[in-house]
């Protein structure tokens, strides 16, 4: 009997993968595989009340001002889930920075806050 080769594991790396609604998350990849779309892929559902400070045009940009504004209101912030929404208007991409999971006198009251402090902020109902 020939003796049989174990099965080699390629290497694995990670590798952004966009969401559907814009987010990047990260995910692992062997290196012989290639991110391929997923039409059937449901994006992320997010419940309740959102907050957005702020559009820009660096999704690092929008990163670090959702940082800066949980770092200042953690109390308001801290149970909020933070996340960049890629938007395209007119050939550019925005990247939206925004907080999900609030109720809407919880969103009003973060958004309240932030302003005093020097952030933009608007409310959406998801």
């Amino acid at each position: 009997m020939a003796p049989t080769a174990a099965p080699v594991a390629a290497p694995v790396r990670e590798v952004a993968v966009a969401a559907a609604d814009g987010e990047s998350t990260f995910a692992l990849a062997s290196a012989s595989s290639r991110p391929a779309a997923d039409p059937a892929r449901k994006p992320i559902v997010r419940s309740g009340w959102i907050i957005q400070i702020g559009a820009f045009g660096d999704e690092t940009e929008a990163k670090g001002r959702l940082s800066s504004a949980q770092a200042k209101a953690k109390s308001l912030l801290g149970h909020a889930e933070p996340f960049t929404e890629a938007v395209t208007r007119d050939n550019k991409t925005f990247y939206r920075a925004r907080f999900a999971g609030f109720e809407k006198d919880a969103a009003e009251a973060a958004c309240k806050y932030l302003k005093r402090n020097d952030f933009a902020c608007l409310t959406i109902k998801n």
